[in-house]
């Protein structure tokens, strides 16, 4: 379940997004992927009449400025499930900031459709799609942030030249740092070789090994004999 690590951000042969979901559309719950126990685990609920307004996930092999791979809203007929791979198109991204006890960073949101969608089939740009609706999706990330103690700031609405953009950016950080760990790998095995405890020489053969000195033979008494036989044993 290594999808960050493993899964092509694009597509090879269509060329379509690799979205993965994490949270599907209408969910209170929020889901995230544990990258080291390779398993799906709840990150939060929540309140009371709050749910994702469509699929949330991620795009595999990025990296974002928040450390995480960048952030995906999928626009599709019907909701989907946690760990599916939706091929999509971008068609825009929020650019935002994200701050919290005084410490501020990039957290963009990508948006996409579905390639399958019908619904969404003919929307080609962020422009395109009505603007309460994404006036909703920014109010949404605004109020989840907040409820997390989060500041969420959309600085820019941009369309697909600009979500391409920065979707490649967060692919070259994830590669970057992915050849630091491919860099650290050979010193740290280094380290372990050096750290091994001494080994035991293995034993000789048996040819090769010293006679054994063989044990010494336990004297009898010099009358046992004459005695055992004029009296019938030692008594």
């Amino acid at each position: 379940m290594e999808m960050n690590s493993e899964l092509p951000p694009f597509d090879e042969e269509s060329g379509d997004l690799n979205a993965v979901i994490d949270t599907p559309k209408g969910s209170r719950n929020k889901y995230k992927l544990d990258e080291q126990r390779k398993v799906y685990r709840l990150s939060g609920v929540l309140p009371t009449g709050a749910v994702f307004p469509f699929d949330f996930g991620f795009v595999p092999s990025t990296l974002g400025g928040d450390g995480d791979p960048i952030d995906v809203l999928i626009l599709m007929d019907e909701a989907a499930f946690t760990g599916c791979v939706v091929p999509s198109r971008l068609i825009g991204v929020l650019e935002a900031s994200q701050s919290q006890h005084g410490k501020s960073q990039d957290n963009h949101r990508l948006i996409a459709v579905a390639t399958a969608s019908h619904q969404f089939k003919d929307i080609e740009e962020l422009d395109q799609v009505g603007k309460n609706v994404v006036d909703e999706i920014e109010h949404f990330f605004v109020s989840y942030n907040a409820i997390s103690g989060k500041r969420f700031e959309v600085r820019r609405r941009s369309g697909p030249e600009r979500a391409r953009k920065i979707v490649d950016e967060a692919i070259k950080r994830a590669t970057a740092k992915g050849a630091l760990r491919a860099e650290e790998r050979p010193a740290q095995h280094a380290v372990a070789q050096h750290s091994e405890p001494h080994v035991r020489a293995p034993a000789a053969p048996e040819s090769e090994r010293a006679p054994r000195a063989s044990k010494p033979t336990r004297a009898r008494p010099p009358d046992q004999q004459g005695y055992t036989k004029r009296f019938g044993g030692p008594r």
